[in-house]
């Protein structure tokens, strides 16, 4: 659902990405960190604020960064504006640099792949 929101708000699909949002606020808050947590609180209420042609988001600016802080209200302005994408999420590369367990696992997997070369070359 996360990443779902996320590329739904690059793509500029803001009713879509609200729903998202709110999906991942409600069926997975046990998985985000109490910052992401208050990003997507943050993005749910900004993308309201911007479908809702009877209010104007920046007179509640000020209150959502009181609420959420500098740094998340910025980045959840950003994401909808379609200048920021994919908050907080490290960039991947071919190997897995960022993902230090994953190499781990990834070596232990190659050793016993090795060992079980050698087990069938010594048969």
């Amino acid at each position: 659902g996360e990443l779902r929101c996320l590329l739904l708000l690059a793509l500029g699909e803001h009713e879509e990405a609200l729903d998202m949002a709110e999906w991942v606020v409600t069926f997975g808050a046990s998985t985000l960190s109490p910052k992401r947590e208050r990003f997507y609180a943050c993005i749910i209420e900004q993308l309201q604020l911007a479908l809702d042609d009877t209010r104007n988001a920046d007179d509640y600016a000020w209150v959502q960064r009181q609420l959420y802080g500098d740094s998340i209200y910025q980045a959840a302005c950003e994401h909808i504006a379609g200048r920021q994408k994919f908050y907080d999420l490290l960039p991947i590369d071919s190997n897995y640099q960022c993902f230090q367990a994953h190499r781990q696992l990834l070596k232990a997997y190659e050793k016993l792949q090795a060992a079980k070369q050698l087990a069938d070359n010594a048969e």
